[in-house]
């Protein structure tokens, strides 16, 4: 027969394991990872469209794949992503079918084309940043088989 007290002890070297690692993964800082998918350099080489898969790395429901733009400097790091990246222009959903994801072209030393699918809710954001004009276009994504 097992008394009270040890009931007491054993539901709590049970529970309180548990808990632990539920408010360890709650309270554990969520930080991007990046994939570049493709570095497009102007034609004078000075600008860097750099386009990447970010997966927000947020779990439980609320995690996500999105394709994100940045403008750099030749030779700098694109910073934050999302929200807070300063060298992003724009950022939406990840379509799965690998045709169907955003593109970048330069038209010419400072007019960057951004194509990207229209069945995803987008706003872009950036239309101009230190004397590049970006322009943005929808496309319907018809995925390969």
């Amino acid at each position: 027969m097992i008394a009270g007290g040890a009931i007491l002890v054993l539901l709590l070297l049970l529970i309180v394991p548990v808990v632990l690692l539920i408010v360890a993964m709650w309270s554990e800082p969520t930080v991007p990872v990046a994939q570049v998918r493709a570095t497009v350099a102007n034609p004078a080489g000075t600008w860097i469209a750099l386009v990447e898969t970010v997966d927000n790395r947020m779990g439980f429901g609320q995690g996500m794949l999105y394709d994100e733009v940045h403008l750099v400097r030749k030779g700098q790091a694109a910073g934050k992503h999302g929200d807070d990246g300063t060298s992003v222009l724009f950022y939406h959903d990840a379509p799965a079918a690998a045709n169907c994801r955003v593109a970048v072209t330069w038209t010419d030393d400072r007019h960057l084309a951004i194509t990207y699918t229209s069945d995803h809710d987008t706003v872009p954001w950036v239309h101009q940043r230190d004397g590049v004009t970006i322009a943005y276009t929808q496309s319907a994504c018809t995925p390969s088989h």
